[in-house]
């Protein structure tokens, strides 16, 4: 899951900087948005990819058979662990 999250989050820094490059950004700022808003959207479009990246991957995982033997507050505990 961390391998998950860490592809999405290099995805989307690679993406940022591409778009810069290309300047397409420069474009988006002749509109009246907030700057941030660039930066809000791949950041939010790379937290959705990455969720249902996550969703598949667990939803292999039960149909191949693996469970998780403490239940629901087994699983939540494993994700505290592993985003520390």
């Amino acid at each position: 899951m961390a391998q998950t999250v860490a592809f999405a989050a290099a995805s989307t820094s690679g993406a940022v900087a591409l778009e810069l490059e290309e300047n397409t950004i420069d474009r988006l700022r002749t509109l009246p948005v907030a700057r941030s808003t660039v930066l809000a959207g791949f950041t939010n479009a790379g937290l959705i990819k990455t969720f249902i990246t996550v969703l598949v991957t667990l939803s292999c995982g039960f149909a191949v058979g693996w469970r998780a033997h403490n239940g629901i507050s087994g699983i939540r505990k494993f994700m505290r662990a592993t985003n520390r």
